[in-house]
């Protein structure tokens, strides 16, 4: 809390949610009580997305946790979730506020399921150190490192955009071979997005994205290997 502050936040806020009292809450109540959520936490992601607030989301669950829950009781509140903070995801969604999401491998099980044959204290610094590598976090300067990466993805941006390529194929010495027709007019994009608050939402960033142009929805999505320029037949 201290480094927000010191970084210019005029207030901090803190939501705790807990795996185990979360399973608790999935066990115990009955599944009509999940068919709503509280009105005050409609009013207070909403109220503090409206005002531009900063959101950092530090998650660290158990994949095992809601196990033997009801499915039902899991999908039903996450519908009634999503409906009552819609604004607060769509203007997240559309990085009209800026977010964060660090993932940390605090329970032994979500390492374990990464490396099963380690002992635990060995699987959470595998795990540890993968997640700073996907991050760039790991590098003398990852900033530098981050605008570095992007200058490489508008690179193959440039390359593929100025191509005009009416089709990709994609080989490989496993058996692999296909075309991919592209559509006419089509523009590649990815990276950053700066339309609102600058943004990489899904690291560690190796895929592009085709749209029509003057279209909002995506005509078809590849992953390229990180090449300077792309390889389009790729042996991989």
């Amino acid at each position: 809390m201290v480094e927000a502050y010191e970084a210019g936040a005029g207030d901090v806020f803190i939501h705790w949610v807990d795996d185990e009292c979360q399973r608790i809450r999935y066990t115990y109540t009955k599944l009509d009580r999940f068919k709503e959520t509280e009105k005050w936490y409609e009013a207070y992601y909403n109220d503090l997305s409206e005002k531009d607030a900063a959101f950092l989301i530090i998650a660290s669950n158990d994949p095992e946790n809601l196990k033997d829950v009801d499915p039902e009781k899991i999908s039903t509140y996450n519908n009634a979730y999503t409906k009552t903070l819609a604004a607060y995801y769509e203007r997240m969604l559309n990085n009209k506020v800026a977010w964060c999401i660090a993932a940390m491998p605090t329970p032994p099980s979500w390492a374990k399921k990464v490396f099963p044959k380690d002992d635990v204290d060995v699987a959470m610094s595998k795990l540890m150190d993968k997640i700073l590598e996907a991050s760039r976090a790991n590098e003398d300067d990852p900033v530098k490192a981050w605008h570095d990466h992007q200058e490489k993805i508008d690179g193959w941006l440039d390359f593929l955009n100025s191509g005009k390529f009416k089709s990709l194929r994609y080989k490989n010495s496993l058996g692999t071979d296909f075309t991919v027709e592209l559509a006419e007019n089509h523009i590649w994009y990815g990276g950053a997005d700066t339309h609102y608050h600058k943004a990489i939402s899904s690291l560690p960033i190796y895929q592009l994205k085709k749209s029509i142009l003057h279209q909002v929805d995506l005509a078809s999505m590849v992953k390229l290997l990180p090449a300077n320029p792309p390889l389009l037949l790729a042996d991989s």
